[in-house]
């Protein structure tokens, strides 16, 4: 009986030991994870809150002035078209004028 009482604590020790290592293991992949997450969290805080890069505000003042652009061309042609709208009017007058 001794025998399998001291291999009962042999075998209880060894148990203790292996849950002791897989918490120790656990443990660290825990803390590691944590540690990742907290970097990964700390390097996108610092992108959302960084002033734009000077290409970003290049971007984007093309894009207005291309805008800006856009509406220069549309409002020239809405000129155009009414420039030419008010000299037909003028020649169909002056054409009315004539046969009278």
């Amino acid at each position: 009986m001794s025998n399998d009482n001291q291999s009962d604590k042999s075998t209880l020790k060894e148990a203790e030991e292996k849950l002791q290592s897989a918490v120790h293991t656990g443990t660290e992949k825990v803390s590691q994870v944590l540690s990742d997450v907290k970097e990964t969290v700390t390097e996108k805080y610092k992108e959302w809150t960084a002033p734009k890069s000077s290409q970003e505000e290049a971007k984007e003042k093309a894009q207005e002035a291309k805008e800006e652009a856009n509406k220069a061309f549309n409002a020239m042609k809405e000129s155009a078209s009414a420039a030419s709208e008010a000299a037909s009017e003028k020649a169909e007058k002056i054409k009315q004028d004539l046969k009278e």
